[in-house]
């Protein structure tokens, strides 16, 4: 991979202009032409081989990005290519664009040849339709593939890696409904180390065999879940494309987990649709799991997930994450747990969390048929949002105000735009704190917003209470180490330690 460049434009009248460029690869000429209303690339490759650009967008205003964020063009070799990154929405207003860049080599041909002696084929999954199934929910999955390819084969040969920066931008969903599943691994993903120990080994795999470890309800045991590496493909401009997860560049790590994802579970199939708190099971080990619903009076009902009930409907399938709560008989018994909380009791349990480095995800629930819906102001309905942090601030006129930051796992500009949001006038508004949490306009899929306008729009929230650096499951500091003992009894497992 090529150093990162990058182009950095103020589109202002009354502003400087001003360029930021670091060194790129001989072969390639990167020109910018800059007109009243927008800008435009133009890319020129004189390598013999095909280069990649994918262009992220920061500090953005009164734009829109006509071909898409981030911005993916592909230029043949001794090919020249154009796109227009960005367009002015509103002609009355001052725009502003800055934007990065990286390049690298990607494959021109693709021929199937012929494994290497000793290859490793999994026989128990195998490299056919069997092992897609079908999805038994709304949510999509592709039931067909063209062929099906050896992950480090994906990209340019002899370049594959295993890890490399592990970051939540890794994780980019494809024709699967596994939304669930992706934020759950974006969000572990903020924590590299957690990632790497659920992999036997460092490396790519000479052989194309993995062993990786999921933590499985039943036996209440981790166990290993052998799988190659062979990835269900469409071909896709004489290329194949992975049918699900994508890799980032030549870093494969996301693929090989959602494949042991697959055989755990049966098919990849069985992942279209599921529960989060299922995935950050698997993941961590953490067997308590607790959730916080909204009910019709704005009272958030705390509930945990019942081991008993997801053995008995099926420990392995994600969408059985069942959860127990208390009627008031039980309450009565068990006063020292909370089961009620109302926003402010809610804020104080998510900021604990947040300082403890829990893992959080949050839903707009749904009633009507279909997959993600549109809710307000770019949020998605029935889709997985990770819950990044709560933070109680200080404004810049000497105020309190509640924030929460989350991201979206599909990346781009899917972005919540209202109060808080990237483009809200908030941050012009409170410059020091937008230093202080270290805001910028960037079309990642990540945002902040008002603890209220969370509360208001979001109807379920998981929390997985276990910290990611320390591994230990941390108390509940709002009911005490007794209370998460009396879960334990009432779910009919040991304590949480």
């Amino acid at each position: 991979m090529s150093p990162p460049s990058a182009y950095s434009t103020s589109v202002d009248p009354q502003a400087p202009q001003e360029y930021l460029k670091s060194e790129v690869p001989s072969t390639l000429q990167v020109s910018e032409e800059k007109g009243a209303d927008g800008i435009s690339l133009t890319i020129k490759n004189s390598d013999a081989s095909p280069v990649q650009l994918t262009i992220h967008f920061h500090n953005f205003k009164n734009v829109a990005f006509p071909a898409g964020t981030p911005c993916h063009v592909t230029v043949g070799p001794g090919k020249e290519s154009t796109v227009q990154l960005c367009k002015q929405k509103d002609s009355n207003a001052v725009w502003l664009c800055k934007y990065r860049w990286q390049s690298r080599a990607v494959r021109s041909t693709f021929e199937k040849t012929e494994d290497k002696p000793g290859a490793f084929i999994d026989k128990d999954f195998p490299a056919d339709n069997s092992s897609l199934g079908k999805s038994d929910s709304e949510f999509s999955c592709a039931t067909s593939a063209d062929l099906w390819v050896r992950a480090p084969d994906l990209g340019v040969p002899g370049h594959a890696i295993l890890f490399e920066g592990i970051h939540p931008n890794d994780i980019r969903q494809g024709d699967l409904g596994d939304c669930w599943l992706m934020a759950a691994m974006a969000k572990l993903a903020d924590y590299p180390d957690r990632v790497k120990g659920l992999f036997s080994s460092q490396k790519v795999s000479e052989s194309g065999k993995y062993d990786i470890s999921l933590f499985d309800i039943q036996t209440m045991k981790w166990t290993t879940i052998t799988i190659d590496d062979l990835i269900p493909c469409n071909m896709k401009n004489g290329v194949p494309e992975p049918l699900f997860a994508n890799p980032d560049g030549e870093e494969i790590w996301a693929l090989l987990l959602e494949k042991a994802f697959a055989k755990f579970c049966g098919t990849y199939g069985a992942l279209s649709g599921g529960m989060p708190s299922f995935a950050f099971q698997a993941m961590t080990g953490q067997i308590v799991t607790m959730a916080f619903k909204r009910q019709e009076n704005g009272i958030w009902h705390r509930r945990v997930m019942s081991r008993e009930e997801q053995v008995k409907q099926g420990a392995r399938n994600p969408r059985n994450a069942y959860w127990t709560w208390m009627n008031d008989d039980e309450k009565k018994c068990c006063k020292r747990i909370q089961w009620l909380y109302n926003k402010d009791q809610l804020w104080k349990r998510f900021s604990s969390s947040s300082t403890s480095n829990h893992l959080m995800t949050c839903i707009i629930e749904d009633d009507t048929g279909g997959a993600e819906g549109k809710g307000e102001a770019g949020l998605l309905t029935k889709h997985l949002y990770s819950l990044l942090q709560a933070a109680d601030v200080t404004l810049d006129n000497g105020s309190r105000e509640k924030l929460v930051k989350l991201r979206n796992p599909w990346g781009g500009d899917a972005e919540w735009v209202g109060d808080w949001g990237d483009s809200s006038s908030k941050w012009e508004q409170n410059p020091k704190l937008a230093k202080t949490l270290s805001h910028e306009m960037s079309a990642d899929g990540t945002f902040w917003m008002s603890w209220d306008d969370w509360a208001r729009n979001f109807s379920w929230a998981t929390i997985c209470p276990k910290d990611m650096i320390s591994g230990k499951a941390v108390e509940d500091n709002h009911m005490g180490a007794e209370g998460e003992a009396d879960i334990a009894h009432i779910l009919g497992l040991p304590p949480v330690l």
